[in-house]
């Protein structure tokens, strides 16, 4: 097992990474959801086996279309995998991309995993939200404040909450260096900017799952947070998206985890973990 400390972080044109280990039998991109940062990956790639890369990434700027997302997970790919299987692990509003990328690149993914992803299986309708087109309209006239005073304010307590309520007792990763990039503001207006590209994301999807109706048939898990998943109706609702978004892929399988919130790869790392070492073991027996 690795440590919990990156072997090294750096900032690429596409976004800011941090690297563990080295891409032996396989490269696996973590890609952070909406506010997260590469740093929550931690609890996940200190479980990683011997020989499994760990690359967790944020994609910046935020609001960027998803065709831009998916060329930086291949920029990610050259960069790191230096010919090793490729996996890829998308929490929430990632899931998105990951399944972009998959549709794509069907030849250069070996699996991924979907990690409590956004609900938005085939078919899914873009809803523009009261909330969403009034961002959308302030970064359209360029009016949306980027003001340092209230982002050391309000960042940290914003970061306090998405761990309070996105996590069922388990610490932040790296409190001191999640307070220090919340309190940034140009942070805070990537993340708005990222809420407000939401709506386009699904679209963009819908249009690469018209013309591919399926992902390739490769490993590909879809974890369900089951302390997130509400009640009644609302529960019913999630549990049938994220079945269809496991039935994308012909090898697609739908996994509950309990004991885990929305940030499930803090609150249960092994899970995750563990659904990255079967697509890995799954290569190597294909490869024998």
């Amino acid at each position: 097992m690795g440590s919990n400390a990156p072997s090294h972080s750096e900032d690429l044109r596409s976004g800011h990474v941090e690297v563990t280990g080295e891409p032996v039998r396989a490269a696996v991109a973590l890609c952070s959801g909406l506010g997260g940062l590469a740093s929550d990956w931690r609890p996940v790639t200190r479980l990683l086996e011997p020989g499994v890369a760990g690359v967790a990434f944020e994609i910046t700027p935020g609001g960027l279309p998803l065709a831009e997302c998916v060329a930086a997970l291949e920029d990610i790919r050259v960069r790191y995998a230096a010919g090793a299987p490729f996996v890829l692990v998308g929490h929430s509003m990632a899931g998105l991309t990951v399944e972009a990328y998959a549709r794509t690149h069907p030849t250069l993914l070996a699996g991924a995993v979907l990690v409590d992803p956004s609900p938005e299986p085939p078919g899914s309708t873009a809803v523009d939200d009261p909330l969403g087109k009034a961002v959308r309209l302030l970064l359209r006239r360029g009016t949306l404040p980027r003001h340092p005073g209230l982002a050391r304010r309000l960042g940290p307590a914003l970061r306090s909450l998405m761990i309070t309520f996105g996590t069922l007792s388990e610490p932040d990763p790296d409190p001191v260096t999640a307070r220090a990039r919340f309190a940034d503001s140009v942070l805070l207006a990537d993340i708005l900017a990222e809420f407000a590209a939401y709506p386009d994301r699904i679209r963009e999807l819908e249009k690469m799952r018209a013309t591919s109706r399926t992902a390739p048939p490769i490993p590909w898990t879809v974890l369900t947070a089951a302390s997130a998943m509400g009640g009644g109706r609302s529960a019913a609702r999630l549990l049938a998206a994220h079945a269809d978004l496991a039935a994308v892929s012909p090898l697609g399988r739908h996994e509950i985890v309990g004991g885990a919130a929305h940030l499930l790869g803090i609150d249960r790392p092994d899970v995750v973990a563990g659904a990255v070492h079967d697509i890995v073991r799954a290569c190597q027996r294909r490869a024998a």
